[in-house]
């Protein structure tokens, strides 16, 4: 790699070979992480909802979102056509790692390409191994969509600026038009590209009046193309749920933790995230003109911006809420490998950029590693359960008392060889009037769901359950019959 890969230049022919396999092995290793271990657990509650709500046909499922109000249609429109496929669970995951790969590839584009070989694949390789990337490129989630879809919308808009192209254009709007349909947050990364670039066209307007008309039809497009759902959830709109922690500086630094080092149910390491940041500083200082300051524009509106916008709103917040600010994050990185390639010596480019990716890697590893082990919770166990005591007799109906064990439960129970639904019970009454009027069955309880009335813990403390099963979220299960709960 020559001393100006890190800035635009034609590469040789050479180069460009190196550069295309060097991609291709970035993207072979976002789909390998992607894929370790999503067979070490099963649906989480969320994931089983979206398998849920694609259940109940087009209509149901129109009905439902618009019910919701929380989340838009385009990922379960995805999932929907899917599950017509399969059910089974690597199925089901199987889109988000491709929206993962192929934002490895967004990526790659947006900073330049070829012409800046350094940079984009240093920017691709940070993202394809970034644990929260990774995390959310196996979940039956709309997350790893809505990266995909914003990454290509930055790509589009850029190469559009070099090229004006119409190609890059229809990419640039339906990209933007589909990631908003994906999801709400993906909405704050879009507004701020699409006003950064509005303010840079309008002071160019003169010289380049066709930059200042794209990036309006851009923004009107997309506003009303995204009218029509805006509309159908104008009454399905509700108070948000839970109380947002303080926005401090120490609440702040713990969601860039897990951004940068973690995965959604172990933040990451303050080691760590403090040298990916301080490696995305370097590539700050490195970028040159306008990428400087749009990184930093970018990552506080895809940050402290949408925390804000969550405290404000008295909504609680995960760093789920954050994983858009990967691509900035990754962008960074990715300057501060094109900053090595220009200062290094042309004898020992490569094994210093070898060495910074290894560097990244090494620091990412664990919380990699915990993911591919330990990712989620495993509900396949308690139903296995259900399933062997059936074969023992007792089998009867199947209850749950929380919300989170009738999604999780039922999600698995209904695609066994013996397919079982489950039913859930809302109040202690309704609870008890199904215990007294089935013969026999079992009740599920999931104690880590604490939006349940006190009077349904209370009914089933007055026995002991037949079994807990740590690796689904402690559920408690409870056998009864005639009426009666059962002691083991």
């Amino acid at each position: 790699m020559s001393a100006g890969a890190g800035r635009g230049y034609a590469p040789s022919p050479e180069e460009g070979v190196a550069c295309a396999a060097g991609l291709a092995l970035i993207a072979l290793i976002a789909a390998v992480l992607r894929i370790l271990g999503w067979g070490h657990w099963s649906l989480w509650l969320d994931e089983a909802m979206t398998l849920d709500y694609t259940r109940r046909g087009l209509r149901g499922l129109w009905e439902i979102l618009i019910l919701d109000g929380n989340h838009p249609p385009a990922h379960y429109l995805v999932i929907y056509a899917v599950r017509r496929v399969s059910e089974s669970d690597a199925a089901l995951r199987l889109p988000s790692v491709v929206f993962g790969v192929a934002t490895t590839l967004a990526i790659f584009v947006r900073c330049g390409g070829r012409r800046r070989a350094a940079v984009s694949l240093g920017a691709a390789l940070a993202f394809a191994v970034m644990p929260l990337a990774v995390h959310y490129g196996q979940e039956v989630r709309p997350y790893s969509m809505a990266l995909c879809f914003v990454a290509m919308a930055d790509a589009a808009r850029v190469t559009w600026r070099e090229t004006r192209s119409r190609l890059a254009f229809g990419i640039w709007v339906s990209s933007s038009v589909l990631a908003a349909y994906t999801l709400y947050i993906a909405i704050v990364a879009l507004a701020t590209m699409l006003l950064v670039e509005t303010a840079l066209a309008w002071r160019r307007r003169r010289e380049d009046p066709a930059r200042l008309r794209a990036a309006l039809a851009v923004a009107a497009c997309t506003i009303v193309l995204y009218l029509p759902w805006l509309w159908a959830i104008r009454h399905g709109l509700h108070q948000p749920p839970g109380e947002a922690p303080q926005l401090t500086l120490g609440a702040i630094w713990a969601e860039l933790v897990g951004l940068a080092a973690g995965r959604d149910e172990n933040p990451g390491r303050q080691a760590s995230a403090a040298l990916i940041w301080f490696v995305w500083m370097a590539g700050l200082v490195r970028a040159e003109g306008e990428e400087r300051w749009r990184l930093g524009l970018d990552l506080a509106a895809l940050t402290v911006g949408v925390l804000a916008a969550l405290w404000c709103a008295h909504h609680w917040w995960s760093v789920r809420y954050l994983v858009v600010a990967l691509l900035p994050l990754s962008r960074g990185i990715g300057e501060a490998f094109g900053w090595t390639a220009d200062l290094t010596p042309a004898r020992v480019r490569e094994a210093a950029a070898a060495a910074l990716a290894g560097t990244i890697i090494l620091v990412q590893a664990p919380a990699l590693a915990e993911n591919r082990e330990s990712g989620r919770v495993d509900w396949r166990r308690a139903a296995g359960y259900l399933e062997f005591e059936a074969g023992k007799g007792r089998r009867g109906e199947i209850l749950a008392a929380d919300g989170w064990a009738y999604f999780c439960l039922r999600a698995q129970m209904t695609r066994r060889q013996d397919p079982r639904d489950v039913t859930l019970t809302g109040s202690v009454a309704e609870l008890q009037a199904k215990v007294a009027t089935s013969p026999d069955g079992w009740v599920a309880r999931a104690p880590h769901y604490r939006n349940v009335p006190a009077e349904i813990d209370a009914f089933l403390r007055t026995t002991s359950p037949w079994a807990i099963i740590d690796e689904a979220d402690d559920v408690h299960l409870y056998r009864f019959e005639k009426g009666t709960l059962l002691a083991p």
